[in-house]
């Protein structure tokens, strides 16, 4: 993950053993738990293991809403926000190394 103190890259599994697994939260439970729950800047290097018993496992899992669904519907109606403008607004703005510039004239994707 990236240490934000440090302003370097943190190896989680560093400590981990064997039975430990680690959990990382996306922006949208970050925004709808108001930044309680953070969405971590993180990477996957390739591991190369000499047997099966050092072999990493990976398991992700996406969940999102609707892209129409409001993520603050007790909000004033003009300040409500959909996924879809959550994503595109904040998200990939913030973050452009998820954009593919080759994709520019394609239409959004339907999160």
């Amino acid at each position: 993950m990236w240490n934000l103190e440090r302003m370097a890259w943190s190896d989680v599994e560093e400590d981990a053993k064997s039975i430990h697994f680690s959990v990382f939260a996306g922006e949208t439970l970050g925004l709808i738990t108001n930044g309680l729950i953070k969405a971590p800047l993180h990477r996957v290097p390739a591991i190369c293991v000499d047997s099966e018993e050092n072999r990493r496992m990976s398991m992700p899992y996406f969940l999102r809403v609707r892209p129409e669904k409001c993520l603050n519907p007790r909000a004033e109606p003009a300040a409500q926000l959909t996924c879809r403008d959550f994503m595109e607004d904040m998200v990939f703005k913030k973050r452009p190394w998820r954009r593919d510039e080759n994709k520019k004239n394609l239409p959004p994707p339907d999160y």
